[in-house]
């Protein structure tokens, strides 16, 4: 059975939503329906819920809608980060240099990005 994911509506709607007030409603509907689409019994499910349960309190120690936005961006970049590791570690033919997994793929180099400290 395909998954049904969560309708996103179009970019008016999202300012429509912002100026009505509704807009946090409406992201935690959204977040809520992607995790029940994740099966119960999985452990991906509990790493899904985590890592909803960090964003949201990213949002509520930030000051602002901007300060956010920069943390969640940070934390999205370590996540990919972290996956890049775990790629990397997959493959055989991988090499790790220097924190850095490179490997040719058509002439191309896959690195991943680099972690930004908070200052």
């Amino acid at each position: 059975m395909a998954r049904e994911w969560p309708h996103l509506v179009d970019f008016d709607e999202l300012v429509r939503l912002h100026r009505e007030g509704k807009l946090d409603a409406y992201r935690d509907d959204i977040n809520r329906q992607f995790v029940d689409q994740t099966p119960e019994r999985s452990d991906r499910r509990h790493d899904v819920e985590l890592l909803l349960f960090q964003m949201q309190a990213v949002q509520a120690r930030s000051k602002n809608g901007l300060g956010a936005s920069l943390r969640l961006s940070q934390m999205m970049l370590q996540k990919l980060d972290e996956l890049g590791g775990f790629f990397c570690s997959q493959k055989k033919t991988a090499k790790q240099k220097s924190g850095r997994c490179e490997e040719a793929v058509g002439g191309a180099r896959i690195l991943p990005f680099r972690h930004q400290e908070d200052s």
